[in-house]
């Protein structure tokens, strides 16, 4: 069995020494709400500017309520929902 690593948008973020994202594009299958708590310090020090988050229709208001915690405007339309900061 192979054995697959991962790691969060934090870890990424530090390692490479990133300062800005300007659009964080996440599609995972149901594993929206993970990713994006992967990314707590970006989200808080706005490093990421803007998200598009295609989400299966019970992760649709858990993501929005997320999001909303660190002040993005949320939009949303269909199955994404669209962050960004004022």
């Amino acid at each position: 069995m192979a054995s697959v690593s991962s790691t969060t948008i934090d870890d990424l973020v530090r390692k490479l020494k990133l300062k800005r994202i300007d659009l964080l594009n996440v599609d995972a299958e149901g594993a929206e709400l993970l990713i994006l708590q992967g990314s707590r310090y970006s989200l808080s020090r706005r490093i990421i500017r803007r998200l598009k988050v295609e989400c299966k229709p019970q992760n649709i208001t858990p993501v929005k309520k997320f999001l909303r915690q660190y002040s993005y405007n949320i939009r949303c339309r269909e199955q994404f929902v669209y962050a960004s900061i004022s």
